[in-house]
């Protein structure tokens, strides 16, 4: 329930970051000036979401896993946190190569 809370406040939070991100499948190819400019947008909206994510989430993450014994690697979170937003399997792909790491 907290954590559902937690990314229900975040996803409002961050709606526009998250539909720049959604719409970056139709640019994955990256083959016009266009879309090039629309994925490096959805890179910045990327790491925007990212660092939110972070600030924002991960302590009410790690909170709730040290009160249950238990925890999942939070870049799964953030990634499911995507699929139920509406992004497709391509940018999720996508988001899953980016290079980050959580502290957890």
């Amino acid at each position: 329930m907290r954590l559902d809370r937690a990314l229900k406040d975040f996803g409002r939070a961050n709606r526009g970051d998250i539909n720049d991100i959604r719409g970056a499948a139709e640019f994955l190819d990256g083959e016009t000036t266009t879309g090039a400019m629309k994925l490096a947008f959805a890179a910045q909206s990327l790491r925007r979401l990212l660092t939110s994510f972070e600030d924002d989430v991960v302590p009410e993450i790690q909170d709730i896993a040290l009160q249950c014994d238990a925890a999942q690697p939070i870049m799964d979170i953030f990634v499911d946190f995507l699929r139920d937003e509406g992004v497709n399997r391509r940018v999720l792909q996508w988001v899953e190569n980016f290079s980050t790491s959580f502290d957890s």
